[in-house]
């Protein structure tokens, strides 16, 4: 199978040198082509339009940062990707979008006769490194079979969650139950060091308790490190919160705890802290910042 992936940024550029090393042909499509260079130099081809990246391939996985440049690089008029797509082709979404604007890309390929799965993962710079992503995929289950040997190439494991925008949604829970437990961990970190237990004296127990869950093992290694080089940053969190409360919203279902968590870490990109790491959050709490 050829693939096109559409954007080729920190993540989709680590998940590309995986997949050339697998042995697959990659056409790219990036907006700044300068990031495309390294991939065209290990037998990558880039292109000036989606719609030229999309002609040459099979498959085709675009991620991107938010709904606007997703539906820029789907839907762009004669760029879009979309204007290339024909019934052989697999599109994949693995950006995290609002569950709107996925429901919204699905519904424009549709007519292409082309198969749409939206697969967002779950992991971060190292967990693509590594080859160890979660794929949180919806969509025909023919059509994530297909293009497993792509997906597994970065993948730990592939979840096939439900139909087309179930992924999406599960997306949205996760990434936000993160950002809540990192929230309410920060808060918790704040009271203690008031009352003469600091970071560095308390995270190594907290470790070691089993109300702490494995990503807030890891989160308070780098919080007590003071680590926070952007593996996922606060501007994306505040992005990603606000999808979900749309989606919350949309479905009239009450989300008190997830906009109480949004304010949190609007307050973090208030002050300054947008392109650091969701760690970072801490700040707001430590008398250390």
């Amino acid at each position: 199978m050829r693939i096109a992936l559409l954007g080729v940024g920190a993540m989709h550029s680590r998940m590309a040198k995986n997949l050339i090393r697998a042995g697959f042909d990659l056409a790219l499509y990036n907006r700044t082509s300068e990031a495309c260079a390294d991939l065209t130099a290990l037998g990558a081809k880039a292109y000036a339009t989606p719609c030229l990246a999309v002609e040459q391939a099979d498959v085709v996985i675009a991620m991107v940062t938010d709904n606007d440049a997703a539906r820029a690089v789907w839907l762009a008029p004669e760029t879009g990707a979309v204007h290339g797509l024909s019934p052989r082709h697999i599109a994949i979404e693995s950006s995290t979008l609002g569950v709107d604007c996925c429901q919204a890309l699905a519904a424009a390929i549709q007519p292409t006769g082309a198969q749409f799965i939206d697969a967002p993962v779950m992991g971060s710079l190292p967990h693509a490194e590594q080859r160890q992503l979660i794929y949180l995929a919806g969509g025909n289950p023919q059509a994530i079979a297909q293009v497993q040997p792509v997906l597994q190439v970065n993948a730990k494991t592939v979840l096939h969650v439900g139909e087309q925008g179930a992924g999406m949604k599960l997306k949205l829970v996760a990434n936000t139950l993160f950002a809540l437990q990192l929230a309410a961990m920060a808060e918790l970190m704040g009271v203690l060091q008031q009352t003469g237990l600091p970071l560095t004296q308390v995270a190594p127990l907290l470790e070691q308790l089993p109300v702490t869950s494995p990503v807030m093992t890891a989160a308070l290694h780098l919080m007590r490190k003071g680590q926070f080089a952007p593996l996922f940053p606060v501007d994306l969190v505040v992005k990603d919160l606000g999808y979900m409360a749309q989606y919350a919203a949309d479905a009239a279902a009450p989300a008190p705890l997830a906009e109480q968590t949004a304010a949190v870490f609007q307050q973090a990109q208030f002050e300054g802290l947008g392109w650091e790491n969701i760690t970072s959050v801490m700040k707001l709490y430590l008398e250390s910042r």
